[in-house]
């Protein structure tokens, strides 16, 4: 998405993988009121276990992650992988409107017009 230049754009809930999706456009737009992204921490799927989440800052998911948010916004990255570390793999943090801006997750919030 974002070698493409290409830009993102939602009009209702985007939470897990595609919130990642949606943080690769060079431009993020929120339309609506509906419009939100959710983020958690990654989780692990062990045979004959449940999901486990991956608290740990050493974990290769982690520092993954890291390098992700730092590529696609280094500016607001730390305040989002700490969003992100807040939250555990069996929950989701929604954020919109203005949170949103302020974490760097949207370039531009709209009215649905």
């Amino acid at each position: 998405m974002r070698l493409k230049g290409l830009r993102t754009l939602t009009r209702d809930t985007c939470a897990s993988a595609c919130a990642l999706v949606f943080l690769g456009g060079t431009e993020r737009w929120l339309v609506g009121s509906r419009a939100r992204i959710g983020f958690h921490q990654a989780a692990r799927m062990h045979e004959r276990e449940e999901k486990s989440c991956e608290a740990t800052r050493q974990d290769r998911s982690f520092r993954e992650m890291r390098r992700y948010l730092g590529w696609v916004d280094p500016v607001h990255a730390d305040r989002l992988i700490e969003t992100i570390m807040r939250t555990p793999c069996t929950s989701i943090a929604f954020v919109a409107g203005d949170e949103a801006l302020a974490l760097g997750v949207a370039t531009h919030v709209a009215e649905r017009t």
